[in-house]
């Protein structure tokens, strides 16, 4: 049996999110440091790495010596994590069933039921040269400009910063973000390569005002990117876009 209490509700809500926008089901690897989740999306674009450590719960329990595997339904997971209230508590516990308790006010039971999923055996090993640390809001912000123009998104490390930049079928749209609007940068030589702006929305939707964005990049290869969610953190990988696809 396993059983967590939290009522750091925001950071769990989002923390469930960050996996449940790559998939609708997923592997939990429950251990005594904390609950493990890899996920990697349909079409094998992008995958997803969350840690979530015991530090996360004010009370968290596995019985017996052995690491626990359970699948769960993140997609339902994350449309109930919705109804928690900023002054509840949440509640976990799995057994022969997922039991989800908010506890506020009022007082509310969900079950969800085990499923029989896997996980993706192993983490990528992507070499990236360069690496920038930004400030989530204004990189969301700026991808919500690219959308605007284009279903794809350019991004390039060079001696300057950051550029951002797309073209439509009757326009274009170039961002330059200079060294003083990052937070850190290391660019050993310029990278550039080209995303889904999809994609790329959805691994920052978890992404707040407080949000500091790393992103690891070579060029034409997979960018790494990944943030903290509170106690918990998020690493992507996401693949390049093949032109003309």
């Amino acid at each position: 049996m396993f059983t967590v209490k939290t009522s750091k509700v925001k950071d769990l809500k989002r923390a469930i999110e960050s996996v449940s926008v790559l998939v609708d089901e997923g592997t939990l690897n429950i251990s005594s440091k904390g609950i493990d989740i890899k996920v990697i999306d349909p079409s094998q674009i992008a995958m997803g790495i969350l840690n979530i450590p015991k530090t996360m719960f004010e009370e968290y329990t596995l019985e017996g010596d052995k690491d626990l595997v359970v699948g769960m339904n993140f997609l339902e997971l994350s449309k109930l994590m919705k109804r928690v209230r900023s002054d509840d508590a949440v509640e976990l516990k799995i057994d022969n069933k997922i039991g989800i308790k908010f506890k506020g006010k009022t007082t509310r039971d969900y079950e969800l039921g085990i499923l029989e999923t896997s996980a993706p055996s192993r983490e990528p090993k992507i070499e990236t040269v360069d690496e920038i640390k930004i400030r989530g809001n204004l990189f969301a912000d700026h991808v919500k400009d690219i959308e605007m123009v284009s279903s794809k998104i350019a991004v390039e490390f060079n001696s300057k910063g950051v550029v951002l930049s797309a073209e439509g079928d009757v326009s274009e749209v170039t961002i330059e973000i200079s060294d003083e609007n990052l937070i850190d940068k290391n660019v050993k030589e310029d990278a550039k390569a080209t995303f889904s702006i999809e994609y790329l929305k959805n691994l920052i939707t978890a992404v707040d005002a407080d949000t500091i964005i790393t992103l690891r990049l070579k060029t034409n290869s997979p960018m790494v990117l990944e943030y903290s969610i509170g106690d918990a953190s998020i690493k992507y990988y996401l693949a390049p876009r093949i032109e003309g696809v």
